[in-house]
């Protein structure tokens, strides 16, 4: 009996019972005998069951990389810090902007990958409000807000 070759990753599909969805679909998969990672796919098995046969092959191959538990404000401040040289002076200006005055004051306190559309569709329904609830103002009046020194 010829040996059978370990591969690095394996897992599997799990249905669970969602109150708001019904039966949902979740993979659990395990890199080479270590922690036990678990994701929620959605309800369609074969979704389910593509996205961890992916996730395997990246393990297999050897490109999965973990996902490390940080906020979107470090991440920013990360992603700013390391692109900052290779960007124009007034796209460092408009960037520093968005950052200081936009995402980071709304998503700053969120694990990147807790980040979805769900988040964003919000975070648009707030900048609108914020908008029509600005038109209503007068000119002069304007709103107070911290650098954040990124």
């Amino acid at each position: 009996m010829a040996a059978r070759r370990k591969q690095p990753g394996s897992g599997r599909v799990l249905p669970r019972q969602s109150k708001r969805r019904g039966t949902v679909y979740l993979i659990r998969w395990r890199v080479n005998g270590g922690k036990v990672r678990e994701e929620t796919i959605g309800t369609d098995r074969e979704e389910a069951e593509a996205a961890l046969a992916r996730r395997l092959a990246e393990v297999n191959l050897g490109i999965y990389r973990e996902q490390a538990e940080v906020t979107f404000r470090k991440f920013a401040s990360t992603w700013f810090a390391g692109h900052r040289s290779r960007l124009r002076p007034s796209t460092v200006d408009r960037v520093r902007n968005d950052l200081e005055i936009h995402l980071v004051p709304f998503f700053g306190d969120y694990l990147v990958d807790q980040l979805g559309p769900g988040l964003v569709e919000r975070y648009v329904a707030e900048k609108v409000e914020e908008r029509k609830a600005g038109e209503k103002r007068s000119p002069s009046s304007s709103g107070s807000w911290q650098p954040l020194h990124l």
